[in-house]
């Protein structure tokens, strides 16, 4: 596992907060889950159904963000994984 600083935690963290605080208030207000949105770290605000969430450190990401995040293009894991093989 990789080592992180205490300012990149920070980051982190602050990142999921407001992610979340969005989340709540729109759930609040009423708005149904298809019409949700939600803003990537990169300021990008997308419908959540067309995010990406990281298992590990539970940021939803666009789709650019979360291929860099990642480490692989959709279309390279779809490479290495045919579906039906």
């Amino acid at each position: 596992m990789s080592e992180i600083s205490n300012q990149e935690w920070i980051d982190k963290v602050s990142i999921i907060y407001c992610q979340t605080k969005e989340t709540v208030a729109q759930e609040a207000a009423g708005v149904g889950c298809r019409m949700a949105t939600i803003t990537c770290p990169c300021g990008r605000k997308r419908a959540m159904v067309k995010m990406y969430q990281c298992l590990y450190c539970k940021i939803w990401m666009c789709d650019p963000c979360a291929e860099a995040h990642f480490g692989q293009t959709v279309a390279e894991y779809r490479e290495e994984h045919p579906v039906g093989a």
